[in-house]
């Protein structure tokens, strides 16, 4: 809805829920390369048009972070209320606490060996097939082409997201590593709600032919 007169609005609205999720997990970091793709596809020059805009979506996506956590997680500390095992002190720490760094180095960017990463790529498929079945699975990528076609700047970002979540979750070596499937599992719901919609589109006009089933 950008061309709408409260597209802005919603731009806002997006930077800022964006912002404050990064204070929920750090993770939505992985979402960040396909919102950036979206915006910039439907927005394009009007960014830099439009500075005041831009500044203010930006500030959004970063002041809550940036205030929150040097604030509030040393006072929490100072009171031993906590739960981190490790505490930044430098504004490097901050940055290395921020990005998940030592999550990264230690569970995530692991390619130890083409096996075990195949090991763990075969687990999540598994896990995927289980969870929506092969059927489901169709259904998905039908509506995954859908999208694309329809509404292309979705679709790459619902493609592109997916697959660093998937990749996360697949290549994880943490010991709880299966609770990273979850946010592609749930991203997963919209191409197959998306494909049921095109399949109901796709009866709906062949039925047409047959007045008397339309109802049905």
């Amino acid at each position: 809805e950008h061309d709408q007169p409260h597209g802005d609005r919603l731009l806002i609205t997006l930077s800022l829920v964006f912002g404050l999720s990064l204070l929920h997990h750090r993770s939505m970091f992985i979402i960040a390369p396909g919102l950036a793709i979206l915006v910039v596809w439907i927005k394009r020059m009007e960014l830099l048009r439009n500075w005041r805009l831009t500044g203010l979506c930006a500030a959004a996506v970063l002041l809550p972070s940036l205030i929150l956590y040097p604030l509030f997680l040393p006072f929490v500390r100072a009171r031993g209320l906590s739960p981190l095992q490790w505490q930044p002190n430098t504004p490097s720490d901050w940055i290395d606490w921020w990005l998940e760094r030592n999550v990264l180095s230690s569970e995530v960017l692991v390619f130890d060996s083409a096996r075990s990463t195949l090991d763990l790529l075969l687990e999540y498929g598994q896990s995927l097939l289980h969870d929506f079945t092969l059927p489901g699975l169709l259904i998905a990528l039908i509506g995954a082409v859908s999208l694309l076609r329809s509404r292309p700047p979705a679709g790459v970002f619902l493609a592109l997201t997916f697959a660093l979540l998937g990749g996360l979750g697949a290549n994880n070596r943490g010991g709880r590593y299966f609770v990273y499937y979850v946010p592609s599992f749930a991203l997963m719901a919209v191409p197959v709600g998306m494909g049921w919609n095109a399949l109901w589109q796709a009866a709906q006009k062949r039925l047409a032919r047959w007045q008397r089933w339309l109802p049905a």
